[in-house]
Formats: structure tokens, C-alpha cells, sequence
């Protein structure tokens, strides 16, 4: 069986017929620190909405801090590539992200 990013769920986790299930996911940078600060504090891996959502206020605060805070935020993101826990995410004129995905699989109650 296969499915997409949104099929990656605890519940799908810990259901044992999931084993062998592949989808397509974002390809995280495990490298970021903030994936093991995550995984110390709540005891399982940060997902790719967690992510996004790092790099969202991540990608804001370099804005605020390089007094950009009054530009309209999407010249900020246009034709841009910012680097960060989703790897490279690159937008374009229009804004749209684009990010590399991966096939991952099911195994034992995890995902790798």
C-alpha cells in the first residue's frame, strides 16, 4: 500500500497491519538541531508539520531581525530559497514552496 505525506499519523503508527505501508514525505534536514530538542522533550519524532512550522517562524524572524518587518511579506519569499528543517525550500514567483520529497516506509511502529 502506499500513500501521501498526511497518511503519517501516531494512530497509523501504532496499528501493526501499517508495517510495510511506504508514502512520500518532505526530505527533513535531521541535521537541525531542533529535531533532536524535539525529540528530547516530547519523546518522538517531529513530523514535517512541525517543520513547516519551525521554518515559518524561523524564516519571519530573519525578516523581523533584518528590519524588513514593513516590506510586504511576500516580496520577502519571492523567488527565494531559504534552508531549513525541510532542507531547501524554494519559492517562486508567485510564491508556491517547492521542497524535495522522499519514500518512506512503515517498520516495527516507526518510519524511516
Amino acid at each position: 500500500m502506499y500513500g501521501v505525506r498526511p497518511t503519517l499519523t501516531n494512530q497509523l503508527l501504532k496499528e501493526p497491519n501499517a508495517d510495510g505501508l511506504m508514502f512520500s514525505y518532505p526530505d527533513l534536514d535531521k541535521s537541525k538541531p531542533i529535531f533532536n530538542t524535539f525529540k528530547s522533550k516530547y519523546g518522538y519524532r517531529m513530523s514535517s508539520f512541525g517543520a513547516e512550522a519551525y521554518d515559518l517562524i524561523k524564516s519571519l524572524d530573519q525578516l523581523y531581525q533584518s528590519n524588513k518587518k514593513n516590506d510586504v511579506l511576500f516580496t520577502n519569499y519571492k523567488n527565494k530559497t531559504y534552508n531549513g528543517a525541510l532542507s531547501k525550500i524554494k519559492f517562486d514567483e508567485n510564491g508556491q514552496a517547492e521542497c524535495e520529497f522522499t519514500i518512506c516506509i512503515i517498520k516495527n511502529g516507526t518510519w524511516e
